[in-house]
């Protein structure tokens, strides 16, 4: 087994340590928010009512795209999308021994934050890079693969028979998911797939040197790149608006920026948060006629139900974007997205994980950050918009008919 360990004391793997309760409660979106009306913003978060709650624990969802929530512990939710936080009281240590050394024997576990085929297709590419780092054939790869469904029970109770399984390395998806291992395990390496904000999410103590047993690969989408685009098919616009959950913490980083980026080219950025998705249809009714376009960032809440925000957008003729892509991601109404290829995202986690098989030390081995973000737009939806991408970004991006 690699000889790295976190921390400056070693401590024998076979030792169990005993489970300490969590001091910070990580629940679903839709959980224990009290039901509130959207609130709006521009250029800004407005706190009224009650307060984002915005843990100094917590970071962003999804999915490469999904983030998460710090809300009590008693009131976590199971939609597929909300699986932006998670309940995780009650850690526990490794106690059984991995296999050995970087060969054929090492095995890994990887968890699935919940069933997409994005997701898939990040683990294939984890597979193919720890394949080409280490030598050993995708075929010959020992790695049980287990789903948590968008569960917040799941996240925990896969994690703790994660951590306490004889298994050299553990892969992730999912902030929460990834939360919940880290966790359960200080002993074994932990490598995360297109997590957003690790520093963020106090799994890190920076990208460039972890300084624990978290590593992998990141996947964000420049603010200003996501304006530039906007910008490039309606350079008269004047208001851009967003829809977000309140306390998402990845939502929240990336209004920070894309406001900051729109307020100097002179556009007004206006923000309605929601606490549950059966606000977003009145949410985005709330836009029409006072914005130029919309735009959805990685926030898996508003991503489950992006069909009614886009079905809105369709009826009103308002442009529709995303901060992300993936499949299925260009519902109907949506004009385009701009996002990563999920298979590289993972290849480069897979990189990370066999640089780690080999020896490496995950608290000094930097997380591989993905810059190869691209545009992917909708004909049909561009023509009902009456929209035309420019020659300059035409060169740059990918042209889908109907979802993709």
């Amino acid at each position: 087994m690699p000889s790295w360990r976190p921390g400056r004391r070693r401590r024998p793997l076979s030792r169990p340590r005993p489970s300490v309760p969590c001091t910070s409660a990580w629940a679903s979106t839709e959980s224990a928010a009290p039901s509130l009306r959207h609130r709006r913003t521009v250029g800004g978060i407005r706190k009224r009512g009650m307060k984002d709650m915005t843990s100094k624990n917590s970071v962003s969802r999804s999915t490469r795209w999904l983030g998460s929530n710090s809300l009590p512990c008693a009131a976590a939710g199971a939609t597929l999308l909300a699986i932006l936080g998670l309940t995780a009281c009650g850690a526990r240590e490794d106690d059984k021994a991995a296999s050995g050394p970087c060969s054929a024997s090492y095995r890994q576990g990887m968890l699935v934050i919940a069933q997409l085929q994005l997701f898939n297709n990040m683990v294939e590419g984890y597979k193919e890079g720890f394949s080409k780092q280490t030598g050993i054939p995708v075929n010959g790869l020992k790695i049980d693969v287990k789903n948590a469904q968008g569960n917040p029970t799941n996240f925990q109770t896969l994690a703790r028979s994660f951590a306490s399984g004889p298994y050299d390395l553990l892969g992730v998806i999912g902030t929460p998911t990834t939360i919940a291992l880290a966790q359960s395990t200080k002993n074994k390496p932990i490598v995360t797939v297109s997590i957003e904000d690790p520093v963020g999410a106090k799994l890190a103590d920076s990208v460039d040197r972890p300084g624990s047993n978290v590593t992998g690969s990141i996947d964000i989408p420049p603010s200003a790149q996501v304006l530039d685009g906007i910008l490039a098919l309606q350079p008269n616009a004047k208001t851009i608006g967003t829809i977000y959950t309140s306390g998402n913490d990845a939502s929240l980083k990336f209004n920070k920026e894309f406001g900051a980026a729109a307020k100097a080219r002179g556009v007004k950025f206006v923000q309605t948060s929601i606490t549950g998705s059966n606000e977003l249809q009145s949410a985005a009714r709330s836009m029409v006629g006072d914005v130029d376009a919309m735009l959805i960032g990685r926030d898996g809440n508003v991503a489950a139900g992006l069909p009614a925000i886009g079905a809105q957008a369709q009826r009103s003729r308002l442009p529709l974007y995303l901060a992300y892509t993936g499949p299925g991601a260009l519902v109907d109404g949506v004009v385009g997205g701009f996002g990563s290829d999920e298979r590289e995202v993972g290849e480069l986690a897979g990189v990370v994980a066999g640089k780690i098989c080999k020896g490496a030390d995950p608290a000094t081995t930097p997380f591989s950050v993905y810059t190869g973000h691209h545009w992917q737009f909708r004909k049909d939806t561009l023509a009902k918009v009456g929209l035309t991408v420019p020659d300059g970004l035409t060169k740059t991006s990918e042209f889908v008919n109907g979802a993709s």
